[in-house]
């Protein structure tokens, strides 16, 4: 089953620049917006397989921000070192 959608101009001109050759709209919306959507993957892991990545998940971004934090000293330092008189 099809379905007829309004879009803005614009937004099918943005469509439109992204299409490949022998592709239709339909397919070139499809191909963008890609992938499944995160309702489907509902039921997918278990109780306990959804914690152990959000620890995971949890445990990168503490690392990336110690990380971020330790380049910004060091910048910081950088920036203190080439302003002090010699």
């Amino acid at each position: 089953m099809s379905k007829t959608i309004r879009v803005p101009n614009r937004v099918y001109e943005r469509i439109k620049a992204h299409q490949q050759e022998h592709e239709s709209v339909g397919e070139t919306l499809d191909r963008l917006v890609g992938g499944r959507s995160l309702r489907e993957l509902s039921g997918v892991l278990t109780d306990e397989e959804g914690e152990t990545m959000r620890e995971a998940i949890t445990a990168s971004e503490r690392r990336g921000n110690r990380d971020l934090d330790d380049l910004v000293e060091r910048i910081e330092q950088a920036r203190e070192s080439a302003t002090e008189p010699e």
